[in-house]
Order: structure tokens, then C-alpha cells, then sequence
């Protein structure tokens, strides 16, 4: 998870008509420009787990459910764009699906953890691609998206971390300033991406390498 900066400039006017009409609700709302706004903010990433999301995949998460907060239905700070939780993930015979994000929140709420407040800084990432996180709340947070139980999530991370050392590695005796510059170099490719999207799983390489430079 990274933070997201939601800015009220960002919200589509569609979904302020819609708010300003009476008797109206989320269900009814034509989403295609919350989603591409959403999209948009969040540089095509997840608010979750920060795999990619697109027009095709993406689900509008609202972060206080709306099952029990009706009046934050149709309000844009509490709305983030998601990946589907593993629900169209193809399974092999006799495997149990494991689903994370909004699919596995459902309509509970998170403690702390929230994308839009520096809580983010409070988790890191293991070798082996596990999210964790030293504060209890944040860890039960953790768990309620089960950010450590989709399929491929542990698996990606770790091997996003293990190919960023993997090209560290072969700086080995070259200069200190050699060393550096390529931190730089990457640390500005996972904090700003291109053409709009950032990499999937960003945060996990830029705690490493913060920690290297």
C-alpha cells in the first residue's frame, strides 16, 4: 500500500450531479468517469495491494462501508479504485480461493490502516514478499485484506525485491557515486513511473532502496 493523495480537484463532475440529485444512490450512478479519475489518482495501481488495476478490472471500493455509512456513498474521499481481490484468478483442482482487498473486507472496516494518511509508513515488507507491520491494529488491518494471501501476492513482491537486488548486486566494486546514482535512477522510476501509471508494487522497492541510499 502507498498513500494516495486524493485531491477534491480530481472528483468527476458527474458524480457531484449525481450526489446533488435527490433520492439517488451509488447503484445508480454511470461510473466510467469515477473510474478513469480514479485510475487516474492512484497511477493505475490498486489502493490495496498496489497490483495493477485498469477500465476493464477495476472495482470502486468504498473505504467506510456504505452498508453502514449510506451517507458517504456518493462522497469521493471515500472511494478508491481496487483490483478484483482474486476473484478471476483460474484455480487448479482441489485449491481453495484465497481473496484479498475489498473482496475479503467485504463490509468490515479497517482499524488504521487507510491510503490516505501516513499509516502506509507504518508497514514493510520481508524478504520473502509478507507485508507487516509492528503496530497490532495495522496487523490486524493486514490481515483483514489478506494482503498476505492472494496467489500471486507474496510471490510478486519477493520477486520484485529479489530482481531490484539482482541488479544491485552486479554494482559490486564499482564507486560508491556508480552505486548511488543507480538508486536514484530507481527510486525515481518507482516514485513517478511513466506515462501516467506507476510500477506495480512500487513501495516495496522504495523502502529497499531508501534503506541503501
Amino acid at each position: 500500500m502507498r498513500k494516495i493523495d486524493k485531491q477534491a480537484s480530481n472528483e468527476p463532475q458527474s458524480l457531484k450531479n449525481h450526489r446533488s440529485t435527490p433520492n439517488t444512490n451509488f447503484d445508480g450512478l454511470d461510473k466510467s468517469d469515477l473510474q478513469d479519475a480514479l485510475l487516474r489518482e492512484q497511477f493505475f495501481l490498486c489502493a490495496y495491494c498496489m497490483c495493477r488495476i485498469n477500465k476493464k478490472n477495476i472495482n470502486i471500493e468504498h473505504y467506510k462501508p456504505k452498508s453502514k455509512y449510506n451517507n458517504l456513498e456518493l462522497i469521493y474521499s471515500n472511494l478508491f479504485g481496487v483490483c478484483d481481490g482474486g476473484e478471476n484468478i483460474p484455480l487448479t483442482s482441489g485449491k481453495k480461493r484465497k481473496l484479498h482487498c475489498d473482496k475479503k473486507k467485504a463490509n468490515q472496516e479497517l482499524l488504521k490502516l487507510n491510503p490516505l494518511t501516513n499509516s502506509v509508513d507504518l508497514l514493510y515488507f520481508t524478504q520473502d514478499g509478507t507485508v507487516k507491520s509492528s503496530d497490532s491494529d495495522i496487523s490486524t488491518d493486514i490481515k483483514l485484506l489478506g494482503l498476505n494471501e492472494g496467489i500471486f501476492l507474496k510471490k510478486h513482491r519477493a520477486n520484485l525485491l529479489k530482481s531490484l537486488q539482482s541488479e544491485y548486486s552486479r554494482l559490486r566494486g564499482k564507486s560508491l557515486a556508480e552505486r548511488n546514482n543507480f538508486l536514484r535512477s530507481k527510486k525515481k522510476f518507482y516514485s513517478q513511473g511513466f506515462e501516467g501509471k506507476l510500477p506495480e508494487y512500487c513501495q516495496v522497492a522504495l523502502q529497499w532502496i531508501e534503506k541503501k541510499l
